[in-house]
């Protein structure tokens, strides 16, 4: 069963010895939840792991121009796009990612893109192109209602919103930095779990770490 961003809180007061919230209250806590949830996530983009993998729906990208008909709005990163023809049952034929668009002529073909300013970006072909990508969508923001969509994180992200309510409410710094030492084992500890779970292999273990905790 997955966790809920109540969970998390209650994990994370339990850690700052405030059990009823007399101090951290749920409300204070959200923010900072919130904070160590995106944390999380880029983590894990860092890593290669895509918690949060998603298929865009498929859209059609007109002669000649270079950009997304249709804006995908939770997009964070592209990881694969394909093309072929409108309307068809072709197979999708996977373009080749480039740094830069190719100085070359436009064929039939779309081919090549491009991921620049956080857009998605195309030599563009002189026919019309459908187009299937898959990407990484970012997290929608907490509420206290909320299912966490990154599974088996409960003990990260408690440590970790723990150490940010210490340092920004509690103003204790030495108590921060004593529970994000705990955040940092439990996120060593997750990364690699998930990457021998993603991979199927043994995995090295990196010290990871919340090198600036703000």
């Amino acid at each position: 069963m997955a966790d809920t961003a109540s969970q998390v809180i209650s994990e994370a007061q339990g850690l700052l010895n405030d059990v009823g919230g007399a101090l951290y209250t749920p409300d204070s806590l959200l923010p900072l939840l919130n904070k160590a949830y995106r944390e999380l996530q880029n983590q894990l983009n860092l890593y290669g792991l895509r918690p949060t993998a998603e298929v865009a729906a498929l859209q059609t990208i007109p002669a000649n121009s270079t950009g997304l008909a249709t804006p995908i709005n939770n997009l964070l990163r592209p990881i694969e796009i394909g093309e072929r023809t409108p309307g068809s049952q072709e197979q999708f034929k996977t373009m080749d990612e480039r740094s830069w668009e190719p100085d070359e002529p436009r064929t039939q073909h779309l081919r090549v893109w491009t991921w620049r300013e956080e857009q998605i970006y195309f030599l563009g072909a002189t026919m019309d192109r459908e187009i299937r990508i898959r990407y990484v969508k970012s997290l929608d923001a907490l509420t206290l209602g909320s299912t966490v969509a990154i599974t088996n994180a409960l003990t990260v992200l408690a440590a970790r919103t723990a150490a940010l309510a210490a340092r920004h409410i509690g103003e204790n710094p030495t108590r921060a930095s004593e529970l994000d030492a705990d955040a940092a084992f439990n996120l060593d500890t997750f990364i690699v779990t998930s990457i021998r779970q993603n991979q199927g292999l043994p995995t090295r273990r990196r010290r990871s770490r919340y090198r600036v905790p703000n």
